[in-house]
């Protein structure tokens, strides 16, 4: 059970740190089309930011 659980959580980690790399891909385009970043990079950078840290603290509480 221990290990599913560390498992499903490491791929959560990967899909929020995915997220956080799209955002960051797409806030560096509309700055370079638009001069100005948009609402929606910056929520996916943001949400995939702290949802990588909440995994990650997860994890680590977990291994304790």
């Amino acid at each position: 059970m221990k290990t599913l659980t560390k498992e499903r959580l490491n791929i959560f980690r990967i899909i929020s740190l995915i997220i956080t790399l799209v955002g960051i891909a797409l806030l560096i385009f509309m700055i370079t089309v638009e001069s100005e970043p948009g609402l929606l990079p910056l929520l996916l950078f943001f949400s995939g930011i702290s949802a990588t840290l909440y995994f990650h603290l997860k994890l680590k509480n977990l291994a304790k």
